[in-house]
């Protein structure tokens, strides 16, 4: 079974030059670099570079290559931005600690010193950091007086009436344009704040330019990164198997809670996404992914909502997806939730759709219909 985040066979050539050993990795690498070139690589293999630059060089190839320059310019690139973006996830987690808000830094501002091998290898772009729901708004408002703007622009009224309830964060970006990801649930498909706490009493200690926060553990950042491949962007479409591959490699032999994984699949109902990804994982990259885990997850009975949800992210077209996304959403709201399965399913569906298309109150939705239903006669 594919996922929408599977790379292509000319990402997975590229991920074997930067993961594999020895000859393999040599291999892989001429194999992929006889295919492209440099000047029209898209943006996702461009931020494999500095990790290939890493393992070539440790094996000795890079120095016989003619773009070892440009390798090693997207490596420091990478390493000066990388500073950069951790000394501003460091100010607004300073900032959050002063007003009483916890922090988990997640991502790229963790991965570059637990996981990765060297600062500069995993770019990281922005910095995500995660805090509690609870505190949400109040993190939303000391962004907003440290001159942060919300990316797409939204007001701050609209932020805690509407994105609050039904996303899991939001991208703010200061006047020269560079980002924070703040997020107040870990995953995009998550329905329950509640269903987070395990990931903050497993947090691990993180210090980042000498400030004191959190991070997921090693089980919980696998699981965060197998979810990005249900639903990846431009940039990070295969950046996610390397991420995988480093926490698996970087973990102590035998100590990896693979029972951790398996809960935490099943606390959030995603069996059915990551019962695929782990086994493409073993299979394509030979991660050391325990058989009966895969088996396990691939076990589980599926409801109606899950089979919905599985179908709909398996459509490319970003645009017809979102077209059943109410469907499935109200399964995974009403199985997840304890306070959305004791609403009546019609008016949690109407709630749920209220929250979609922005309206105060279910009185309004009948109005905010015929207005949907004008513009698609006018467009017509």
């Amino acid at each position: 079974m594919s996922f929408p985040g599977q790379p292509s066979p000319a990402h997975e050539l590229l991920l074997d030059a930067c993961l594999a050993e020895g000859d393999a990795a040599s291999a892989a690498w001429r194999g992929w670099r006889a295919t492209v070139d440099l000047d029209r690589v898209d943006r996702s293999a461009q931020r494999l570079l500095p990790l290939l630059y890493h393992n070539l060089s440790r094996h000795g190839v890079a120095g016989t290559d003619a773009d070892v320059g440009r390798y090693r310019g997207v490596h420091r690139l990478a390493w000066y931005e990388n500073r950069t973006a951790s000394a501003r996830a460091a100010a607004v987690v300073a900032a959050f600690a002063a007003a009483g808000i916890p922090t988990l830094v997640l991502k790229g501002a963790a991965f570059a010193d637990l996981h990765y091998p060297a600062g500069g290898v995993r770019p990281m772009g922005d910095a995500d950091v995660l805090v509690p729901a609870a505190s949400a708004p109040a993190a939303i408002r000391l962004l907003l007086e440290r001159g942060l703007r919300p990316h797409p622009d939204r007001t701050e009224a609209r932020l805690l009436a509407y994105d609050l309830p039904k996303r899991h964060g939001w991208e703010f970006r200061d006047a020269d344009g560079r980002g924070i990801d703040l997020h107040w649930r870990l995953l995009a498909v998550s329905a329950e704040a509640a269903l987070d706490a395990p990931f903050w009493s497993g947090a691990r200690p993180l210090r980042i330019h000498n400030v004191d926060t959190l991070t997921l553990s090693d089980a919980h950042h696998l699981v965060h990164v197998c979810v990005h491949a249900l639903c990846p962007g431009p940039v990070d479409s295969c950046h996610w198997v390397a991420d995988a591959a480093m926490i698996l490699r970087r973990a102590a032999p035998g100590a990896f809670d693979w029972a951790e994984v398996l809960t935490t699949a099943r606390r959030h109902r995603l069996e059915a996404f990551l019962a695929p990804v782990l086994r493409y994982l073993a299979d394509r990259f030979a991660l050391p992914v325990p058989p009966g885990l895969v088996a396990a997850l691939a076990a589980e009975p599926l409801a109606p909502w899950q089979r919905a949800e599985v179908a709909a992210f398996a459509i490319r077209d970003s645009r017809t997806r979102r077209r059943y996304h109410c469907w499935h959403r109200l399964g995974r709201l009403r199985a997840t939730s304890p306070a959305w399965a004791a609403r009546p399913r019609p008016l949690a569906y109407l709630e749920m759709m209220r929250l979609q298309w922005e309206v105060p109150a279910l009185r309004a939705l009948p109005l905010a219909a015929a207005r949907k239903l004008a513009r698609r006669l006018r467009r017509a």
